[in-house]
């Protein structure tokens, strides 16, 4: 103990005497450690804390591939089979971002909006803190005009009223029943702050083979092995290619698991940009983990940046 006390006064003394040298010397571990602090912070936000869901471990991703490029998107007849045909899932899911316009309340504002299917927030197990979510046949014509509200939206425009439930709000000028508020923190995809029920028409079901627009999320069954749910879905994409060659040659589908808070890091598709939004998405250019490279079918190129959560989600 002596000994280290006495080698701690001379370091002291050293260090006294050579006040430059120190100061360069605690401003460089200054600034390692709080790199080394602030990096490890992030990767702990988003790669190594686990997705806040129940049994998110059985939660899979699309990424759809074409002739060896990542897509990460499915047309609508195709989703449609794969959801018929695919056993090795509990559920599946499909959504499309847009844009919409909200009106009637204060001055008009463009918003973040995604179209989902009715199995959208029972899929990843998203639970509303006000109302509910969508309901089996939501999707059907008719039936489609009812919104869930993000909890940003809901507290800037609806003043955090739980009685905004049952109302009607205007979207893209058309009413729509609000159901729901989503819970705090939530804004998959693409920091959305209102979803809709995406409506399965007569040309969503019947004339869609080569539309390649919607981003594709699943639940497996407990204890179904991804490689066998991925085997059954390569089967049933081997059947569409011999039945429908022309919008099928060279597509292949490959689940993976859904293991970190970031959709699209290390190159990996994040999202999909609809075929009306295309031609908005920005430059590849960008070296934020965020974004990604995204190929579409038959040459179309977009590079759509999203993430899973809100700032709030993170905590």
């Amino acid at each position: 103990m002596d000994t280290l006390r006495q080698d701690l006064a001379y370091a002291l003394r050293r260090l006294r005497q050579a006040p430059g040298f120190t100061a360069v010397a605690v401003a460089t571990l200054a600034l390692g450690i709080g790199a080394n602090g602030a990096i490890f912070s992030v990767v702990n936000a988003v790669l190594l804390r686990p997705l806040p869901f129940e049994d998110a471990e059985r939660l899979v991703r699309d990424l759809h591939g074409l002739e060896g490029r990542a897509v990460g998107v499915y047309s609508p007849q195709n989703f449609l089979d794969v959801e018929a045909g695919a056993r090795s899932f509990e559920s599946l899911a499909v959504f499309d971002g847009n844009g919409v316009t909200l009106t009637g309340r204060g001055q008009p504002a463009r918003l973040e909006g995604a179209a989902v299917s009715a199995t959208f927030f029972d899929t990843l197990r998203v639970r509303p803190a006000y109302g509910r979510t969508f309901a089996p046949g939501e999707n059907e014509p008719g039936r489609t005009k009812v919104a869930v509200l993000g909890d940003a939206l809901w507290r800037s425009r609806f003043a955090a009223d739980p009685a905004v439930v049952g109302q009607t709000v205007q979207l893209n000028r058309e009413p729509h029943t609000i159901v729901g508020v989503a819970p705090a923190g939530f804004s998959f995809p693409d920091h959305t702050e209102v979803w809709t029920a995406m409506e399965y028409d007569k040309r969503f079901r019947t004339q869609s083979r080569g539309a390649w627009y919607l981003g594709a999320i699943g639940r497996l069954k407990p204890g179904m092995a991804i490689d066998h749910a991925q085997q059954e879905v390569a089967t049933i994409h081997a059947r569409l290619a011999q039945a429908y060659p022309d919008a099928n040659e060279g597509v292949g589908a490959r689940w993976i698991r859904c293991r970190s808070r970031w959709w699209g890091i290390r190159g990996a598709p994040c999202s999909s940009c609809s075929a009306r939004s295309a031609s908005s998405c920005s430059s590849p250019a960008s070296t934020s983990p965020t974004c990604c490279w995204h190929a579409w079918p038959h040459g179309r190129a977009s590079w759509p940046c999203a993430r899973l959560f809100g700032p709030a989600a993170s905590a």
